[in-house]
């Protein structure tokens, strides 16, 4: 049974990008570098909860998503890579949705590998952007080495364009959410709608217009101390992880580092003018006040900090997202300081939702941030954000524990690393060796590896891996099964406008 004014749900995800580039609330420990102009996310901040210490799961697409929607760690749903299968028989918040009468849908990215390309949604507005197949599995047992498909190389092409693909991705998927909220205005069923709106940008290849590429200037473009060096002096994690991206053979210089900075402020730009124009249609229906709007990213990106590019590592650029909700009339304007992580959100919406996960069969490894939200704090909430990294560039694990200030990164094959945030933000301070901190890292390696065994995931990820190429190895032969899994979004014309009676009302 639908309750009374049950809230709808606009969930707007952007790929790639870190929190600290965005015009909102900062953590304590730490300023913007660069402010994108956003004046549609800053909007949205100022109305709503901003949450400035928020983590992916992981800082990779495919399993940072699955975290996403399962409310589970990586150690959990399985999604390591890229290439890795999202299993249909994992249930999703979605599900929980659709099990109370939410109409769900999506526009945009998904990053679900596997033949079910729903997992628990109606129906996409879009196809998803990138492969539904095992073509980016990873084999573990081979050593890193230089990938063309996502190396610095890119950064050649940085700068201005006339149009790309992503822009033509993201233009469709705000102009199917504009459809999709044009549409559900004038659905006499009127029932809750749950829709993610996912965009590509800011992802790299980093190009944008030049109306977005003029709102920056050079001289205001802060390049990172460490810029074109690609040498040895990083950790072994980090090392492979710039093999794998090709730093160590072509360091993006000082004017390519700017260059690719300005450009990825102006895709930022960008698709703030699409959120804002979702944002407008949202209010021009006067639908805002019955909407939680949630914004986010999947990850961020390094913008050459510690002379790294893209994400996949530990550091704050790659691993620290923003998070924003807002509900007008329910969550009271403000910022949170509480730790917090994206697997967090799946029970978060079901019980702003009025549903229990738990009674509902759902076991998610997060917990539900209401009390923050509706009473501005939950003296009860754990403070902590886990990370797990199974994913390509490297051919070990990572792990990572925020706790407070205190941030420890762990490895199978390496000695941890442990910061201490409030004191040296800019994480090049490893404390990890001190005989004063031996027991705060003790007590975070356990926290860390409870009731987990590392080495044995490991093994059966490799099992899986090999499993994987050899089903892509055949696909690859067929002339029939390529693409098979890609979802194609059906229209049916003859349900549209005025052809049938149902449809010929008005919103006004």
């Amino acid at each position: 049974m639908i309750k009374a004014r049950q809230p709808n749900f606009l969930f707007l995800i952007v790929d790639q990008m870190s929190h600290f580039v965005l015009p909102v609330a900062q953590p304590s420990y730490r300023k913007a570098a660069q402010k994108a102009v956003a004046p549609n996310i800053a909007k949205l901040a100022a109305g709503g909860r901003v949450f400035t210490d928020c983590y992916t799961a992981s800082p990779l697409c495919a399993p940072a998503r699955a975290s996403l929607a399962t409310g589970t760690h990586v150690r959990r749903h399985r999604v390591c890579t890229n290439g890795d299968e999202f299993s249909a028989s994992l249930p999703t918040y979605m599900h929980g949705l659709q099990s109370i009468g939410y109409r769900t849908t999506v526009s945009g990215k998904t990053h679900s590998i596997g033949p079910d390309q729903l997992h628990g949604f109606d129906d996409r507005q879009t196809t998803d952007i990138y492969p539904s197949d095992f073509i980016w599995s990873r084999d573990w047992d081979l050593p890193v080495k230089h990938d063309p498909g996502t190396s610095v190389d890119k950064l050649e092409s940085s700068g201005l364009c006339r149009t790309n693909m992503q822009i033509n991705y993201d233009t469709e998927t705000k102009n199917r959410a504009v459809e999709f909220l044009q549409g559900h205005a004038l659905d006499a069923k009127e029932k809750p709608f749950f829709m993610m709106v996912s965009f590509t940008q800011p992802h790299e290849p980093f190009q944008t217009l030049p109306k977005y590429w003029e709102l920056y200037d050079d001289a205001n473009i802060q390049t990172p101390s460490r810029v074109g060096q690609g040498d040895g002096d990083a950790h072994p994690y980090n090392r492979m992880l710039q093999i794998y991206h090709g730093i160590d053979r072509n360091a993006p210089d000082e004017e390519r580092t700017r260059v690719s900075i300005r450009a990825h402020l102006g895709m930022i730009s960008h698709v703030d003018d699409y959120i804002g124009q979702v944002l407008e249609t949202l209010e021009t229906l006067k639908m805002s006040d019955d909407t939680i709007v949630i914004f986010t990213s999947d990850h961020g990106e390094m913008l050459g900090a510690h002379d790294m590019w893209f994400k996949r590592t530990f550091y704050e650029e790659s691993a620290h997202v923003p998070l924003i909700i807002s509900w007008p009339g329910q969550v009271a304007p403000g910022v949170s300081s509480a730790v917090v992580s994206h697997v967090d959100l799946a029970p978060t919406i079901l019980d702003l939702a009025g549903l229990e996960p738990k009674r509902a069969g759902l076991d998610f490894d997060g917990d539900s941030l209401k009390r923050i939200l509706l009473a501005g704090e939950d003296p009860d909430w754990r403070g902590t954000a886990l990370i797990d990294y199974f994913g390509d560039g490297t051919n070990t694990p990572m792990f990572m524990l925020r706790d407070g200030d205190w941030k420890l990164v762990a490895f199978l094959d390496f000695e941890p690393i442990l910061y201490n945030l409030a004191e040296d933000p800019e994480e090049g301070t490893n404390l990890a060796n001190r005989p004063e901190h031996s027991g705060r890292v003790s007590k975070m390696l356990g926290q860390i590896f409870a009731d987990f065994d590392a080495k044995d995931f490991v093994e059966e990820i490799k099992e899986a891996q090999k499993t994987r190429i050899f089903i892509q190895n055949g696909r690859n032969q067929s002339e029939t099964s390529g693409g098979a899994w890609d979802y194609q979004p059906h229209r049916d014309a003859t349900k549209q406008y005025v052809r049938t009676a149902v449809n010929a009302g008005s919103s006004c």
